[in-house]
């Protein structure tokens, strides 16, 4: 007997996005982003309720996030984490039941900060631009989807921005640049926290412990390979120095194939100017400045408001 579908009541759905203030790229053009907004009026929710919103919301991201590759939900109720944390939970455990990702990124830190369980979104000043990027791309094991939801809209910034891989319109010479060059090398160095260094070379991250969130005291190398092995990574990406130092590295061509055009679809930091191509050459500095340029050409931007996801 087949399980029950889920219901699709609680929204409606457009094709557009604006926002009413004036934003730094340009407003995603109509059918970029599938629009949906709840249409329960309610004066209050109980737990209940927010889980049965986070099962119409799975079920309308199932049947509907191939049309464009993004949806914003709008109007939603949650006001706190402890409450999204429920809606979350509806959403996740909707069969087939989704298990949330570990997020882990380049830098020293285990994870992020949490608040209610629930991942927070990276903190950065609204003077500062977070480049449009692929996440978690240096990892074998990436991510499916990404989800930011709005519990307080920002009183500077705090655009969402989105582009599409294979729009970019890349320059040619980049492609070729990764094909004739082993893709990129993604490498990560930890020092040994019960050894530290007096003076840390300019890549190392922090300490290996710290990374992998183990006690200095008691953590094994062992422990450490179980992290980063649960990550995708394997043993052939793990190096281990005499002196107890981490060496974490891996390649990537730098772009995977789009199955519906058969053509490359950019996928890796090169813009950020901090990685190297699979031989070691640095890539040059002006092929960065027109990845970039060309990434902010077709990237597009919105504002997050109260109760958007």
């Amino acid at each position: 007997m087949s399980p029950p579908e889920p219901p699709r009541t609680g929204f409606s759905s457009k094709n557009k996005v604006s926002s009413k203030e004036k934003l730094f790229c340009k407003a995603p053009p109509d059918g970029f982003v599938k629009s949906v907004r709840t249409v329960e009026k309610k004066d209050s929710f109980n737990a209940e309720d927010l889980a049965m919103l986070g099962v119409c919301a799975r079920n309308v991201v199932d049947t509907e996030i191939a049309e464009t590759g993004a949806i914003l939900f709008r109007g939603l109720p949650m006001r706190n984490a402890e409450d999204f944390s429920t809606f979350w939970r509806g959403y996740l455990d909707t069969q087939p039941a989704l298990t949330e990702g570990r997020y882990t990124s380049m830098g020293p830190a285990t994870g992020r900060d949490k608040l209610s369980g629930i991942d927070l979104a990276t903190n950065v000043p609204p003077q500062f631009p977070l480049l449009c990027h692929n996440e978690m791309c240096y990892n074998p094991t990436t991510v499916g989807c990404i989800a930011l939801y709005c519990v307080q809209d920002a009183k500077e910034g705090g655009e969402t921005i989105l582009a599409r891989n294979r729009e970019l319109g890349l320059p040619k010479k980049a492609i070729k640049f990764l094909d004739d060059h082993g893709g990129i090398k993604y490498v990560r160095e930890y020092y040994n926290a019960i050894h530290p260094p007096e003076n840390s070379t300019p890549g190392q991250l922090g300490s290996w412990q710290a990374k992998c969130g183990l006690d200095p005291t008691s953590a094994s190398k062992a422990d450490a390979e179980d992290y980063w092995f649960s990550l995708g990574f394997n043993s052939s990406h793990v190096e281990w120095t005499d002196e107890g130092e981490l060496r974490v590295s891996n390649f990537h061509p730098g772009y995977i194939v789009d199955s519906s055009t058969g053509k490359p679809s950019w996928w890796n930091i090169a813009h950020t100017g901090s990685v190297v191509a699979g031989d070691g050459t640095p890539f040059p500095k002006k092929m960065v400045a027109d990845i970039q340029t060309k990434g902010w050409e077709k990237t597009y931007a919105f504002k997050l408001l109260p109760g958007d996801w």
